[in-house]
C-alpha cells in the first residue's frame, strides 16, 4: 500500500506520479484514491497534492541544470501526473488554479479548468489567496513566469521553441522576456475570461472584485503597464471608472502618470474621461502634462541632464560596531559622480529630508509610481539606535542557518548559493578582493531572520508609518548583509522599501517598461555602467541612487533595480505582495 509520503514524493518527482496514481486507483478504486489524496493535504502550509505538482513543474522550469531535451521529457511526465491527479482531487481546497496562474503554467491551468465543475470554478474565480488577490488579479499582474525564466536562462532555439509550444501563443521573433511575460500573461487571462464567459461566470462581481489593497484586476494591469491585459479586461466588461481605494485614481490616472499610452488609449475607447479627477483633484489630462518618468519619455525627449550627485562619504556609523569602512579602491571605481559612468544615468535621485506626510507620499510617489529616497526616517533611525553591530547580529542570530549567494534573485538557478551560519558569514564577510576582482562576493538576502519574532525582528519593527501597508496586505521582510562589491542582480517585483542601517550602497533603477531579469551579477552590471560594454539590460535608461545609513529607498512596483554595496552593508528590505 502506498503511503501519503510516498505519494507526495512521486507527485513531486513527476516521473512516476501518473503511474503511481493509476496503480492506487487500480488497487483501491477511485474512492480509495480520493481518500489517500485527502489524507495528503497539509494544513500547515495549506497545500494539496495538486499544489505539490504545480510547485514541481515550476521548479523544473527554473532548473538551469536540466538540458532542453530532458526538460521536454520530464515536463511531459509532469503533465501526465497533473492530468491523472486533477479529476480525483478536491480543487476547491485552497484553490490551486490561483497557483497555476501565478506560476504561469498555462498547460496546467487548462487541465485544472477542464477538471473544474461549475461550482468549483465559481469558487476559484472569486476566492482570495493569502495576498488578498483573486486568480484574475494574478493573471492581470506582471509576474515572472517559469517559462519566461527558462527561456532567459536556457537560451538556444530548442528551448525557445519548446517554451512557445508550452504556452501556445505567438510572440515576436526577436524574443525579449517582456514580450514573453505579456504573451503568457495575456494567454492565461484570455483563457480565464473565455471560460468565465462560456460558463456564465463573467460578471461585475468577478471582474471588478477588489483585493486587500482596494484594487481591481484592471487597476493591477494598469499599474503593471500591461496593455494587452488591460484591453482584454475592458473588452470583457471591466468597469473603467472604478477607482483605487487608497487614492481615488482610475486606470486612466494610473496610465497617464506612468506614461502607459496604449493603456490610456484603450481606457478612453472604453469611455474613460480625461477630465475625471482622482482623490487629489488631479485630472487624467493634468497627469499627462506632468513630468514623465518612463523610459519611453526619456528616449523620445532625449536624455535629460542628470542632477549633481554628492560624492559618497563615509558616515560615522559605517566604521562603528566592527564594520569596516569603504575600501578606497571600491570608492574610486564605483563611488564617483554620474559623469564617471560610461553609461551615465538619465536621472539621479536626490534625497528628500524626513519627515514626509503619508498624504504627500501617496500623492507624489505611490500613486504616480515614482521612486523616493528619504533621508533620516525617524522609525529607521530608532532601529539604528539599537546598535546593529557585527557582535550584536552574531549574538542575536549567529547560529541561524542562512543561504548566501553571489547572485541574489538569480532566477532560481542556485549559482553560487550555499548554506552557512550567520556567524560564520559575518566572520569572513570582510575578506574580499580589490575592485578589479573577477568574482562577486556572496550576499545574504534572507527572509527567515526577521520572521517569527526574535531579537532581530523586534529591532526592525514596526514599519515606518509612511510605508505601512493598508487593508491587510501581505509583506515579505528580509535582512540583507554584504561586503563591498556584493549586491543583487537586476530584477523586479512588487513595491518595496529598503532601509539601510550600516554601510554605503549604490542603486541602478530602471522604469518598468525597460525592467528585466538578468543573470549578470551586480558587480558586473555596475562595471558595464562604469566602463561600457554589455548587453541590452546595461543599455537601458537608469536612475542613479546613492544610499547612506538612515536612508530609506522606496522602489515602486515593477521598477527594475540592481544594488551594489560600496562598504559592508546591513539593511532591512520589505516587499509588498
Amino acid at each position: 500500500m502506498t503511503s501519503v509520503q510516498e505519494l507526495r514524493l512521486a507527485i513531486h518527482g513527476g516521473v512516476h506520479g501518473a503511474a503511481t496514481l493509476q496503480t492506487i486507483q487500480k488497487n483501491s478504486g477511485r474512492r480509495g484514491l480520493r481518500k489517500l489524496i485527502a489524507e495528503a493535504e497539509d494544513e500547515n502550509d495549506q497545500s494539496t497534492l495538486v499544489h505539490v505538482a504545480l510547485r514541481a513543474q515550476f521548479h523544473l522550469l527554473n532548473d538551469a541544470r536540466v538540458p532542453a531535451h530532458t526538460l521536454q521529457e520530464r515536463y511531459g511526465k509532469h503533465q501526465e501526473t497533473m492530468t491523472a491527479l486533477a479529476p480525483a482531487a478536491n480543487l476547491t481546497r485552497w484553490c490551486p488554479l490561483v497557483d497555476a496562474v501565478h506560476y504561469r503554467l498555462s498547460s496546467a491551468t487548462r487541465v485544472l479548468l477542464a477538471a473544474s465543475s461549475a461550482a468549483t470554478l465559481r469558487r476559484c474565480l472569486t476566492e482570495a489567496d493569502a495576498y488578498g488577490q483573486t486568480v484574475l488579479h494574478a493573471a492581470a499582474g506582471a509576474k515572472a513566469s517559469g517559462v519566461a525564466r527558462r527561456v532567459l536562462r536556457g537560451g538556444g532555439d530548442d528551448v525557445v521553441k519548446y517554451a512557445l509550444r508550452q504556452i501556445d501563443v505567438r510572440v515576436p521573433a526577436s524574443l525579449r522576456v517582456g514580450d514573453l511575460h505579456d504573451a503568457v500573461g495575456n494567454a492565461d487571462l484570455e483563457l480565464l475570461l473565455s471560460v468565465g464567459r462560456r460558463r456564465g461566470e463573467l460578471n461585475s462581481s468577478w471582474l471588478d472584485v477588489r483585493d486587500r489593497r482596494g484594487r481591481t484586476a484592471l487597476h493591477v494591469a494598469c499599474r503593471a503597464g500591461r496593455a494587452g491585459a488591460a484591453a482584454a479586461l475592458l473588452a470583457a466588461g471591466a468597469n473603467h471608472s472604478e477607482v483605487e481605494s487608497e487614492w481615488g485614481g482610475s486606470c486612466g490616472h494610473t496610465a497617464a502618470a506612468r506614461g502607459h499610452t496604449a493603456i490610456l488609449d484603450a481606457w478612453r475607447a472604453a469611455g474613460g474621461d480625461d477630465e475625471a479627477l482622482d482623490g487629489f483633484g488631479r485630472s487624467v489630462r493634468g497627469l499627462l502634462q506632468q513630468e514623465c518618468w518612463s523610459a519611453a519619455c526619456w528616449n523620445a525627449a532625449g536624455r535629460p541632464a542628470a542632477e549633481a550627485v554628492e560624492e559618497p562619504a563615509c558616515d560615522a556609523r559605517e566604521a562603528d560596531g566592527g564594520w569596516a569602512p569603504p575600501p578606497a579602491d571600491v570608492l574610486e571605481t564605483f563611488g564617483g559622480a554620474a559623469a564617471s559612468f560610461a553609461r551615465p544615468p538619465a536621472r539621479s535621485l536626490t534625497a528628500v529630508a524626513a519627515p514626509l506626510t503619508r498624504e504627500a507620499f501617496e500623492r507624489d510617489h505611490e500613486s504616480l509610481g515614482r521612486p523616493l529616497l528619504l533621508r533620516n526616517e525617524p522609525t529607521v533611525a530608532s532601529w539604528a539606535a539599537r546598535g546593529w553591530t557585527r557582535d550584536s547580529l552574531a549574538a542575536a542570530a549567529g547560529d541561524a542557518a542562512i543561504v548566501v549567494s553571489a547572485k541574489p534573485y538569480g532566477l532560481g538557478d542556485g549559482a553560487g548559493s550555499e548554506r552557512t551560519k550567520l556567524r560564520d558569514f559575518l566572520a569572513g564577510a570582510a575578506a574580499v578582493g580589490g575592485a578589479n576582482a573577477s568574482e562577486p562576493p556572496s550576499f545574504v538576502f534572507d527572509e527567515t531572520l526577521l520572521a517569527g519574532g526574535g531579537a532581530l525582528a523586534a529591532d526592525a519593527s514596526p514599519d515606518p508609518p509612511l510605508f505601512e501597508i493598508e487593508n491587510g496586505g501581505a509583506v515579505l521582510r528580509q535582512l540583507s548583509v554584504g561586503p563591498p562589491k556584493a549586491g543583487a542582480m537586476p530584477h523586479f517585483h512588487g513595491a518595496a522599501y529598503n532601509a539601510l542601517q550600516v554601510g554605503l550602497r549604490r542603486w541602478a533603477l530602471v522604469p518598468p517598461s525597460a525592467a528585466v531579469f538578468s543573470r549578470v551579477p551586480a558587480l558586473d552590471h555596475f562595471r558595464r555602467l562604469r566602463f561600457g560594454g554589455g548587453g541590452e539590460e546595461a543599455a537601458a535608461e537608469w536612475v542613479d541612487v546613492v544610499q547612506r545609513p538612515g536612508d530609506v529607498l522606496w522602489v515602486p512596483e515593477l521598477w527594475g533595480h540592481a544594488t551594489l554595496s560600496l562598504a559592508e552593508s546591513v539593511a532591512v528590505a520589505v516587499e509588498y505582495v
